[in-house]
């Protein structure tokens, strides 16, 4: 390990010291590079002749010449078209014209010049370069003309994932969120969990650090230049972080003004209905916004050429107003129940006998607390519904949004050679929802609402620089911040009510939240959740690196070096308010089942069975580093073949929370000695060797404890790649490329226990009280008998997860600009994380379990191996994933009035890993025991079409006819895949430790595929006492997709340069019914049916100004 650590130190000492004087770039640098190789029309090489690129949109002008193998290069340029102009005396002049350039790709322009004088000029003009011969990475592109053309759902550019073969969108068929909280990352790439992949928005970190499942800012789609997906073998300089890259490119300014306004506009009157729906819900949506960008200058002063400063700004809102799908519907008390009255006999505790009854035969109480009066007429909302099911309440309060989006980018040239960006983005949104059944499961009310404020930010400042005609640099720094706040409006505090009063065990943080009250009889939760509200919640991402890059004979050498400094700071839930539950114990009558009646009448007596309070509510700060430099060296072997080998290092040690405030579970530290005696009801009665931190150990850095990061197994970590590139008959057309390559993903708070083992004993403590008053829980209650606990835990051997890509191309230019690829790509991770229980109960025999567990009269960690815990939440490292796929595209590009598509991927994906469950492991024991299909991931077949026509009507006419019916031009997505796979739940009365059914042997899963029965129920039963059940994961496919999505638009001309667009946009255009939900739990009474579906027709119309 010393060994590997000083040639990795040695390593980036060199790289620094390549580097300096120019050092610190702060994200992945998105910026294009042209090579080619120059020659005379006999194929001999032709050095020092003068290369120029010149930004057609700028005029800026990039120079370079051709070494003495007469290549040349081109690094660090904008992402724009291009002119490219080749000179050499003796030679005619080569100039190519409207070179599209995408972000992170290398564009090759080779150049054949007659002999001639140099004033005699070759034009060329370029079309899309259709295949790639210079790099061994597989990757997909999506330009701007079809990100704004293209009908997306939501006006979000992940919807474009189907244009590439091997992406997924996981939520096809569904509109995608703007940004905000709501907002995530819905693209599996390579058939990997979500959080695999990396975003990068003009290559700043544009992801929320704690969960890596969000990204900070959601761009408009008029405001990009260009969205791209780096899939396998693609270069060290992106291999930061993930297995895949997702680069979004946003416009610039340019010579000229350019600008553009819009609104989109949805409504309920313009939708289908939702197949599981009564009627079409109500739903208003407004997005709406301009850009506007040109030269920054001042006539006769500054600029007056317009080719050194340039700015692009862009705005746009989002208002929406809906209401939810799923009618939240319950029960509250009715005013008879709140003035004390009930129809059914109530038994007084204070004597034993029922209340008296009044002259309309009803129970009258007396004794209400007037804490629990106060509190009821607070926050439970008067009946306002009934529709013969029992229910007695509605909640029809619609949920808001309202979002604005800024960004503003500045472009400075200072010389042909430096060149300055700075640029800034901004999103706020607010997100009001209807209740608090986010974060409270049943909960129902009004009365209290959640409402996100996120307010999420992007900047950078980056200075490319022209070293030499072969060298060019970029140094950068940049920031990303992920901000929320979680609040509340209506009736939160204590103080809010009038007369409320209550005096509890502890008064820590946010004690002052009123309780969490749950009343049994089907009187839905009320209250303050535990994670609510949230004080504060923030990620900030500081990047610092380098890239540098050098054309040196064969050779084009690329170094560089990353700095990421991360913090996250978040409250861990805890009930520092506390949680009261009412069950009808005390006023239940002697004989006869607890009613609603009953758990209501406990309730304003101010008896409860149960209450539970932590001491504090913590907030947590969270910090992680990350250094990772990299070499890469591309070396052109002949002229139609190029291997490319490259390097990243990690030094990537885990996260860490506050220094010695928490706790890990360390096995080698338990010692049975000093554990309590487990009694089978759960409590535990102590010896006199007991310690109630036995096995836990302090992130204090002292002797005999942890580091402050709980573990530094791992903390190097390096990441080969090697490919290559091979123009078969060297002459652009044909190309088979392949590679391997290594990349890392990163372990933050949700994939360690920074975050959670802030819970752990002895930060916070739990009191547990038995029969409390509502107003005085602490001074009458009855403390409980001390019982087990949980705990959260990270493994010592925990590491960033691995992703070992594979991939070999071959691609085909055809006539008319068709081109067409077959791929076979692979990726393996390894050191997948997840989640399971160190402390299950362990195998007994023959049994998975002990079968006593099952009877339900004894606790499951009576028989348990670390005696006085209960469940044990460890993070490891231990998990697999395994995809294999055939993939084949075809492409027209944009011309002849056709742009089109062709995407298909055949794939199976398998792992070790499930979500059905508390952990993600179902055997601990034998983590391989079950493995299968990958749930959410695994989409065996899935095709997509996409393309852009110009109706081809009245093109040569001249009258009004052409003005009103010509010119219309169709667009569309067309998503057809199969249904991803499933894993089977169960729910039985007296299941024990078993969390799967059992699957019958040659019995297929398939069934009618019918609303009542998706698949064969009849498959499955109810595993023995002491088995965990056979059921492997991805037993069972769901339903599949068929979506079109089609745009119909005309473009009206008003002025030279000015534009109105009118667009009529159609989602789900056919309305196919695309189920999605399938109860998949054995033992519900829904087992085997279809709960949910995709939307349905939705249409939007929109209108847009161009200039």
């Amino acid at each position: 390990m010393s060994k590997l650590r000083s040639i990795l130190l040695t390593l980036s000492a060199l790289l620094f010291l390549a580097s300096t004087p120019h050092a610190l770039h702060a994200q992945l640098s998105t910026t294009a590079t042209i090579t080619g190789l120059v020659t005379d029309t006999s194929g001999s090489v032709v050095p020092g002749a003068d290369v120029s690129a010149t930004n057609e949109a700028t005029r800026v002008v990039t120079h370079t010449q051709s070494n003495s193998q007469g290549q040349y290069v081109l690094p660090g340029l904008s992402v724009a078209r291009y002119s490219v102009s080749v000179a050499k005396d003796g030679f005619n002049t080569y100039d190519v014209h409207a070179i599209d350039l995408h972000p992170a790709v290398t564009t090759t322009v080779n150049a054949a010049l007659k002999v001639g004088s140099s004033t005699q000029t070759v034009n060329v003009t370029s079309s899309e370069a259709a295949v790639e011969t210079a790099t061994p990475e597989t990757s997909a592109s999506v330009p701007s003309m079809q990100v704004t053309t293209l009908p997306l759902n939501g006006r979000n550019y992940q919807g474009l994932a189907t244009l590439m073969p091997g992406v997924q969108n996981t939520s096809a068929g569904t509109a995608l969120t703007t940004g905000g909280r709501a907002t995530s990352n819905v693209l599996s790439v390579n058939g990997l969990q979500t959080n695999k992949t990396f975003y990068a928005l003009d290559g700043i970190w544009n992801e929320n650090t704690g969960n890596m499942t969000q990204t900070t800012v959601v761009p408009n789609p008029d405001s990009l230049e260009e969205v791209r997906v780096l899939q396998n073998n693609f270069s060290a300089r992106y291999s930061l972080m993930g297995s895949s890259v997702v680069l979004l490119q946003t416009k610039s300014g340019t010579s000229s003004f350019h600008g553009a306004a819009w609104e989109f506009l949805r409504n309920d009157d313009l939708n289908a209905k939702n197949y599981f729906a009564t009627s079409i819900l109500p739903y208003k949506q407004n997005i709406f916004g301009y850009n506007l960008g040109g030269p920054i200058f001042i006539p006769h002063l500054y600029n007056t050429d317009k080719q050194k400063t340039f700015f692009f700004f862009s705005e746009q809102f989002v208002r929406l107003t809906q209401t939810p799908t799923g009618t939240l519907t319950g029960l509250t008390p009715t005013q008879d129940q709140r003035d004390g009255l009930f129809s059914s006999p109530i038994k007084d505790p204070s004597t034993g006998a029922n209340f008296v009854q009044n002259a309309s035969g009803q129970y009258v109480l007396s004794g209400i607390d007037a804490n629990a009066a106060a509190y009821l007429a607070a926050l439970y909302p008067l009946p306002n519904y009934s529709n013969g099911s029992g229910n007695n309440y509605i909640n029809t309060k619609p949920q808001k949004t309202a979002q604005r989006d800024d960004e503003i980018k500045i472009d400075h040239n200072f010389s042909p050679r430096l060149h300055l960006l700075g640029e800034y983005l901004d999103e706020y949104q607010e997100y009001q929802q209807n209740n608090l059944s986010s974060v409270e499961s049943g909960e129902i009310y009004s009365t209290n609402s959640e409402t996100d404020y996120t307010h999420n930010k992007l900047a950078q400042l980056s200075l490319t620089q022209v070293l030499s005609p072969s060298m060019v640099n970029t140094t950068s720094i940049a920031m990303n911040i992920f901000d929320l706040d979680l609040d509340l409006e209506g009736t939160t505090y204590n103080s809010q009510v009038s007369g409320f009063n209550q005096t509890l065990p502890y008064d820590g943080n946010l004690s002052d939240r009123l309780p969490l009250v749950t009343i049994s009889g089907g009187i839905a939760p009320q209250g303050i959740p535990a994670n609510l509200p949230q004080q504060h919640a923030a990620d900030l991402d500081n990047t610092v690196s380098d890239d540098w890059s050098w054309l040196k004979g064969n050779h084009y050498l690329q170094a560089g070096a990353t700095i990421v400094f991360n913090t996250k700071r978040q409250d861990p839930p805890s009930a520092s308010n506390g949680q009261f539950t009412f069950t009808g114990t005390f006023t239940k009558p002697t004989s006869g089942a607890v009613t609603e009646d009953d758990a209501i009448a406990d309730f304003l007596l101010g008896d409860a069975s149960t209450f539970t309070q932590t001491s504090n509510e913590i907030r947590v700060a969270v910090h992680g580093f990350t250094f990772s430099p990299y070499l890469e060296d591309r070396v052109k072997l002949t002229r139609n073949l190029t291997a490319t080998v490259g390097l990243r290092a990690y030094f990537m040690p885990l996260p860490y929370g506050p220094p010695g405030t928490e706790t890990n579970f360390v096995p080698s530290a338990y010692s049975p000695a000093e554990a309590p005696i487990v009694n089978a009801s759960g409590t535990i009665t102590t010896t006199s060797n007991y310690n109630a931190l036995n096995g836990l150990l302090y992130n204090n850095g002292e002797k005999g404890q942890l580091p402050k990061n709980f573990s530094n197994e791992h903390n190097w970590y390096l990441g080969p790649e090697i490919g290559f590139a091979w123009d078969v008959f060297g002459d652009g057309k044909t190309s088979f490329r392949g590679g391997y390559g290594l990349t890392y993903t990163r372990v933050f708070t949700n994939q360690d226990c920074s975050y959670h083992c802030a819970l752990n004993p002895p930060a916070l403590s739990t009191s547990n009280l038995q029969n409390p008053d509502f107003s005085d829980p602490a001074g009458t209650g009855t403390t409980k008998a001390a019982t087990i606990s949980s705990l959260s835990a990270a493994d010592q051997d925990i590491q960033a997860t691995q992703v070992h890509t594979y991939s070999a191309s071959l691609e085909h230019e055809f006539p008319r600009s068709w081109t067409a690829g077959v791929t076979g790509a692979a990726s393996q991770a390894r050191h997948v994380v997840g989640t399971w229980n160190l402390n299950a109960p362990a195998h007994d025999g023959v049994y998975d379990f002990n079968p006593v567990i099952n009877a339900g009269t004894v606790t499951p960690y009576l028989y348990a191996p670390y005696q006085g815990y209960a469940a044990i939440g460890d993070y490891r490292t231990h998990l697999d994933q395994n995809w294999n796929a055939l993939e084949v595209s075809v492409k027209h590009p944009v011309s002849d009035s056709l742009f089109a598509t062709v995407s298909y991927t055949y794939s199976h994906d398998l792992t070790n890993y499930t979500s059905v469950g508390t952990y993600n492991v179902i055997d601990p024991y034998n983590p391989q025991r079950y493995y299968g299909n990958a749930e959410g991931l695994n989409y065996p077949h899935s095709l997509a079409l996409t393309g852009i026509y110009s109706v081809p009507w009245l093109k040569s006419d001249r009258s009004w006819r052409r003005a009103v019916f010509g010119g219309w031009q169709y667009s569309d997505i067309t998503t057809i895949r199969s249904g991803t796979s499933i894993s089977p739940g169960l729910s039985v009365s007296d299941q024990g430790n078993a969390v799967r059914p059992n699957r019958a042997a040659g019995v297929s899963t398939n069934g009618d595929k019918t609303v009542k029965e998706w698949f064969n129920t009849a498959a499955f039963s109810a595993p023995a006492a002491g088995y965990l059940g056979n059921a492997g994961i991805g037993t069972i496919r769901g339903p599949g997709l068929v979506d079109f999505d089609m745009s119909l638009y005309k473009t009206f001309h008003v002025a030279h340069g000015n534009d109105f667009e009118f667009r009529a946009e159609a989602f789900n255009v056919f309305n196919h019914t695309n189920f999605s939900g399938v109860s998949s739990t054995y033992g519900s009474s829904t087992f085997g049916e279809v709960t949910s579906a995709s939307d349905p027709r939705i249409l939007e119309f929109a209108l847009k100004y161009k200039f």
